[in-house]
């Protein structure tokens, strides 16, 4: 399994937030196990997935962690942060980080990333706060 983190501070109105790549021509398909958002102060965000959105610039490239050193394996997964997107791909999933709590968290697989996929996460709404958001995924042969 791999893991990257990005942690950023945001403000103002909505923005494309990161960005993950399976690589076209890779040998592996990438299963996103759990991503998750810590906020610094309480504040209610609207956010959304999106599948196979068309990118105009990959934006800033986020270093991955190999969590298992006793599995073989090199990671090809790509995580950016900050990508500039020319149209956002399908809607996936919408979830909203209520005001009342500093913290989101998926459990269990999320998606499946194939050679040549991507998984957008954009906020969509208005907001002024400091955000780190952990990401691991585990790479399965397609061959």
């Amino acid at each position: 399994m791999f893991k990257g983190t990005i942690t950023k501070t945001i403000s103002g109105s909505s923005e494309d937030f990161c960005l993950l790549i399976n690589p076209l021509g890779s040998d592996k398909a990438a299963k996103l196990i759990f991503f998750d958002l810590e906020v610094t102060k309480k504040e209610s965000t609207v956010w959304e997935l999106y599948m196979s959105p068309t990118i105009t610039s990959n934006g800033t490239a986020i270093s991955i962690t190999k969590l298992d050193n006793h599995r073989p394996g090199v990671n090809s997964i790509l995580l950016f942060r900050n990508p500039t997107i020319l149209t956002r791909g399908l809607p996936v999933r919408k979830f909203t980080l209520p005001s009342s709590t500093q913290e989101f968290s998926t459990n269990g697989p999320t998606a499946q990333l194939e050679a040549g996929e991507s998984i957008l996460l954009r906020r969509i709404t208005t907001s002024s706060n400091s955000i780190k958001s952990n990401w691991v995924w585990e790479e399965i042969s397609t061959q």
